[in-house]
């Protein structure tokens, strides 16, 4: 096995499907703070129907992310896709 697989193995986890989820998950909910702060203000707090519809927001974001990120060809492009966004 060459070195560059290797690396890319290791980058990308067992599957390109964990690394897709885990990296949504990272931008959406990590790198996105101020985005879901002002939402939940513009609900009107952290009333149960609020915090409800943020979480089904958030799964659905997620699945679109990691949608877009595992259809995208060849091993090393996701990788260099997720660092770009």
């Amino acid at each position: 096995m060459r070195l560059l697989d290797r690396r890319t193995r290791a980058l990308l986890g067992a599957s390109r499907l964990g690394f897709s989820v885990a990296a949504s998950a990272t931008l959406l909910l990590f790198y996105n703070l101020q985005f879901w702060r002002d939402s939940l203000q513009a609900l009107g707090g952290a009333a149960a129907g609020s915090v409800s519809f943020l979480v089904a927001l958030g799964a659905i974001l997620i699945t679109l992310h990691a949608l877009i990120l595992h259809t995208l060809p060849g091993r090393r492009t996701a990788p260099v896709v997720a660092a770009a966004l």
